[in-house]
């Protein structure tokens, strides 16, 4: 009767553990699956908090990101989890755009001449920043969305999300948002509401103001 019990009771401890690591995935991204049993399963291999990367090129900063904590899967995807800031450098190491929100599920792959992610056969392919983003352009333009694609091999930056754009004496409304680092030049998509601002808002300090154009 001992014996039947301890079995019973190992049996559900394997069944309590399972489910907690498999609650405790989801929590990460639905693609996430984790299952200790499968060999062929999606499983963390890297876990590190804080998390700081930094990429250059010819000793010039070109771009940063940092997180309160990442994790590296078997598959190539990396979650980063909170206080998440990613830095863009123009040419001459000049920050052109700040990205900062508090979750991102990305996608990682090799490459012999990365320097960016991980180590140095490793770079950040492309991410999804499913909750609220804020960007920081180069101007004093500040940009206010959610739901962004960043896809770092083009360098395009979009949403198809309600934006908000606040700058020197303006604020804009928009559906939908593409944004080139390279260039940094960004489109909003319609219907556009503006608003000339009598103040600026105590948050976005005075300059130039950021080209752009509708979409």
């Amino acid at each position: 009767m001992g014996a039947k019990l301890f079995v019973l009771g190992f049996v559900l401890l394997i069944g309590l553990s399972v489910w907690f690591q498999k609650s405790y995935m989801a929590n990460f991204g639905s693609e996430l699956v984790f299952d200790k049993f499968n060999k062929n399963a999606v499983q963390e291999l890297i876990a590190v908090r804080p998390f700081e990367s930094s990429q250059y090129a010819a000793g010039i900063m070109k771009s940063q990101i940092k997180a309160k904590e990442m994790r590296y899967f078997n598959n190539g995807r990396v979650v980063l989890i909170g206080d998440i800031q990613y830095t863009d450098h123009d040419s001459k190491g000049k920050v052109s755009l700040v990205i900062t929100t508090e979750k991102a599920l990305g996608e990682v792959v090799s490459d012999t001449k990365a320097t960016s992610f991980l180590n140095a056969s490793k770079k950040l392919k492309s991410v999804i920043l499913p909750e609220v983003v804020r960007l920081k352009l180069s101007g004093d333009d500040v940009i206010m969305t959610k739901n962004v694609d960043v896809d770092f091999v083009t360098g395009v930056l979009k949403t198809v999300e309600d934006v908000e754009l606040l700058g020197p004496g303006k604020q804009v409304r928009g559906k939908g948002f593409v944004y080139q680092m390279n260039t940094q030049e960004y489109r909003m998509g319609g219907p556009i509401q503006a608003t000339l601002l009598p103040s600026l808002p105590s948050n976005v300090p005075a300059s130039n103001n950021k080209k752009g154009s509708k979409l």
